[in-house]
């Protein structure tokens, strides 16, 4: 099978914090991992490669989440960095929306009606729409394969449910040698409600990072923009459970893979619990976990540490067999 993979994004996007889209990077990491000379861009994504990151580490930390787990992962050999001059060698066109472009309607109908008049079916367009809103032009969703990250009920006659994924190389073996902590401390927080949370984030390295919850039995993570994010993944790759507090709020069709059940379950039955600024957590809303106590997150009461260790299992499996960008970037290739 050979891809096209044509983002709707500026050509020339350059600058380090701009360039990163998490759902789009994550489709073609694995359809790279999955298909590599196969995959043809023209697109210089150089965040994609090793040897960028290596002769410029720097740059790298500018790019979103400071480029941690997602970003220079790929030798550029991998990869066919020029498409065909035929229009027509492909199986498929992969078109990722950027975050540059959400709602540039005009500039996907373009992009649409180009390949369409080349001879491309609908099946062989995917769109990729990773928007934390959820918005969708159902006139060009009717024009090809689309996805959509956060997706509601009365998007499915449009729209097929999508996810974020971690790429297999960064999911770390099992190892609780260190794990003596209730909860991590980093408590995410949407920036809107209390920026005082930002103190919680204080790893400058990934290295840190993910040492930072493989300390926990729980982390904390909750919706910000939208209910999907990196931090949910990379949780799990490092042995934790995530906590959502409002998990069971998930519109169906958003996070729509996530082992959401287990995750309740979790939460419910193993004796975690939040340490609040006031109030108590049952019959209390915790918006985007805003009233955790930074200095002391949470606590283990009545703890089953074999239990938890069986969900936890049960989740890393699932990251493992399920949730790589390497699944993501077969099931969005499924329909054609």
């Amino acid at each position: 099978m050979k891809i096209l993979f044509n983002p709707l994004m500026p050509i020339d996007l350059n600058m380090a914090n701009m360039v990163s889209d998490y759902q789009s990077d994550m489709i073609f990491h694995g359809l790279v991992k999955n298909l590599g000379k196969n995959v043809h861009t023209d697109y210089d994504l150089w965040w994609h490669h090793k040897s960028e990151k290596e002769k410029n580490p720097q740059r790298f930390r500018e790019i979103w989440g400071k480029g941690f787990t997602m970003y220079g992962l790929l030798d550029k050999e991998e990869y066919t960095y020029s498409s065909s001059d035929d229009v027509n060698a492909y199986d498929a066109v992969v078109i990722p929306i950027h975050h540059t472009m959400n709602k540039q309607d005009a500039y996907l109908k373009k992009l649409l009606d180009f390949f369409i008049e080349a001879g491309y079916e609908k099946n062989q367009l995917i769109v990729i729409d990773g928007w934390d809103q959820e918005y969708i032009n159902q006139d060009l969703a009717g024009l090809c394969t689309y996805y959509k990250r956060e997706m509601k009920d009365h998007h499915e006659e449009h729209a097929y449910p999508i996810s974020f994924a971690m790429p297999k190389e960064k999911i770390r073996q099992l190892d609780d040698s260190k794990r003596n902590v209730a909860f991590a401390p980093l408590i995410p927080v949407n920036q809107s409600v209390d920026p005082s949370y930002m103190s919680t984030y204080i790893y400058g390295t990934e290295e840190s990072y993910y040492d930072m919850y493989q300390t926990a039995y729980f982390s904390y993570t909750s919706k910000k923009g939208g209910w999907d994010t990196l931090r949910h993944y990379e949780i799990i790759a490092n042995g934790s459970i995530p906590f959502f507090v409002d998990i069971e709020n998930c519109p169906k069709h958003t996070l729509w893979d996530l082992p959401k059940k287990t995750l309740l379950q979790a939460r419910n039955i193993l004796g975690g619990r939040p340490n609040l600024t006031e109030g108590v957590w049952r019959g209390q809303a915790l918006p985007h976990c805003g009233v955790i106590a930074k200095d002391k997150p949470g606590e283990l009461e009545d703890f089953h540490e074999i239990l938890w260790q069986h969900y936890r299992d049960e989740i890393y499996v699932w990251l493992n067999d399920r949730a790589t960008t390497e699944v993501l970037a077969s099931y969005v290739l499924g329909k054609i």
